[in-house]
Formats: structure tokens, C-alpha cells, sequence
């Protein structure tokens, strides 16, 4: 592992691996290949992040692509800024094909080494941007659902589409004439990521919750008109990203009072009272 001041670059042992099998199989200049496209496609979006201002912690490199982390865990960062820095990394891999096209329209490379050095480019841009979670695609859908719903549906819509489409693709992958066993652990490692990012969206919310609790909400105010009956966290699971957000409480079609975003996190973090009706704070 190499580091700078306040990014490292890892790679993980299976890594090494895979190398070793692509000497043995003869494919080791096709594996390098795709290796160091999948760096400049993770510095695509870590360099597009920079620019938003976003902090990244390491790239690491897996034995089945690469992985850019940012320190921004619990949904911090807008989901607008998140669709362009997820679509950064095909653009580098689209734009690297072009310039395979162009230099070997200019006679300036082999035509089968950049028609090679294109198709390698643009599977990675197209695998990259199927909607699965972690991938940039499952990442789209992720900003897009939390633009649309609140961050707790929006947990469910992305893991649980990203599961169903990993199993799909990992049954197309098992039962191609040819299956190829590096794409076959691929679609279970995709599937497992997402199967666990639904098994754990109920923890990913509390995180969001919490981390909120500890530096406020922003962005526009969203009004939600709740029931006096509901509870604490029935109420904040009505919480959008990129919002603060006021409760406006009804009973009986008649206004009851309203309670901030704040004061229901103050319930739930300070007052350990997840459980507690909304017309009980009001009143309390």
C-alpha cells in the first residue's frame, strides 16, 4: 500500500492473484491492460469529487475492479453531485476510446491494438454502468431514488433493485453457451454486496439519522404533514436527503401542532425514545 496525506492507494491481496494467473494463462499484458484502465477510471471519479469538493480516504484495487472511497458514508454529499461523479468514471473510459479511434484513423497506432484498447474501454464503461450496487450505474439509482423518495425507501428501491438485477445477470452469466468462471464470481460478488446492503439498510439508515443529529440538516425546508399518532422514528423515516424538514402534525384533518427535524432527532439519539407518539412531544 502507497499513501499521501490523507489518501492512500491499497490492493488486495487477491490482486496478486490474479496476476499470478494471467502469467500462467499467457494473458498477462490483456490483464494489465484492464488493471490500469480500472485506475483511470477510479481517478475519474475521485478527480470529478475533488472538484465538488468531496474527501476521499483510498482507492483500493480488487481483483475485480477498483473501488474509490470517499468519507462520506451516511449520504452527506447531494445526490445531483453523486450522479455526475458515479458517471465521471465511464466518461474517462468513453473519452480513452475515442482517442483509440482517432489515433488509429491518424494511422498513429496498430488498428488491432486500438480497436483492442476501445472494446476493453468501453465493456469496462457499459459493466460499470449496470444498475447494481456498488457499481456506477447502482450508484445512479441510489441519487436518483434519494432525489426522489425518502432516504429510507430510497436504502430499499436501491438494494433490493441492485439483488434482483445481480441475480439475473448471474443467471444469464451461468447459462451463456460459454460461461466464463471470472464473470460467474464477479456476478456473486455483485450480488452479495447488494444482499447485504439490503440485510444492513436498517443500520445504513440509523448512521444517516445519527450523523444528521450531529451536524444538522440543510438544503431547502420540506414540510411533512405527519399523523399525531405516529411515532418518533415512523416520523423520520419520512426524512429526505439534501432537505431539513418540519412536521406538521394533523389528528382528525385539524392542525395539532408542528415539530423540527431536530427535536425528533433529539427523541430519538438524546432521549432514547424511538417509540414515542408525536402528540407526546408536542405536549411534553
Amino acid at each position: 500500500m502507497s499513501s499521501a496525506p490523507g489518501f492512500s492507494f491499497r490492493v488486495h491481496p487477491l490482486f496478486w492473484l490474479v496476476i499470478g494467473a494471467s502469467v500462467l494463462t499467457g494473458a498477462f499484458v490483456e490483464t494489465v491492460l484492464l488493471l490500469s484502465l480500472v485506475v483511470m477510471h477510479e481517478l475519474g471519479h475521485v478527480w470529478t469529487g475533488r472538484a465538488y469538493g468531496w474527501r476521499f480516504r483510498a482507492l483500493t484495487l480488487f481483483p475485480f475492479g477498483g473501488v474509490a472511497e470517499t468519507d462520506d458514508e451516511v449520504g452527506q454529499y447531494s445526490p445531483r453531485e453523486e450522479i455526475v461523479v458515479a458517471l465521471a468514471g465511464p466518461a474517462v473510459n468513453g473519452a480513452m476510446a475515442g482517442v483509440a479511434w482517432v489515433c488509429a484513423a491518424g494511422e498513429l497506432w496498430p488498428e488491432a491494438w486500438a480497436r483492442q484498447f476501445a472494446a476493453a474501454n468501453l465493456w469496462l464503461a457499459g459493466f460499470n454502468l449496470l444498475p447494481i450496487w456498488p457499481l456506477d450505474g447502482g450508484r445512479v439509482v441510489h441519487a436518483v431514488a434519494s432525489l426522489a423518495c425518502p432516504y429510507r425507501l430510497a436504502l430499499t428501491i436501491t438494494f433490493g433493485w441492485s439483488a434482483s438485477v445481480a441475480l439475473l445477470v448471474l443467471v444469464w452469466a451461468w447459462t451463456a453457451p460459454q460461461p466464463r468462471l471470472h464473470l460467474l464470481l464477479l456476478c456473486l460478488w455483485l450480488y452479495r454486496e447488494a444482499a447485504s446492503g439490503y440485510h444492513e439498510r436498517r443500520l445504513r439508515f440509523f448512521r444517516f439519522l445519527f450523523a444528521r443529529w450531529r451536524r444538522g440538516g440543510d438544503g431547502p425546508l420540506r414540510v411533512v404533514r405527519a399523523d399525531s399518532s405516529w411515532t418518533v422514528l415512523e416520523a423520520l423515516r419520512h426524512i429526505k436527503r439534501g432537505r431539513h424538514h418540519r412536521f406538521e402534525l394533523r389528528a382528525g384533518g385539524r392542525r395539532t401542532g408542528a415539530l423540527t427535524e431536530r427535536r425528533l432527532l433529539d427523541a430519538l439519539f438524546r432521549d432514547k425514545a424511538p417509540a414515542r407518539r408525536l402528540l407526546e412531544l408536542v405536549k411534553g
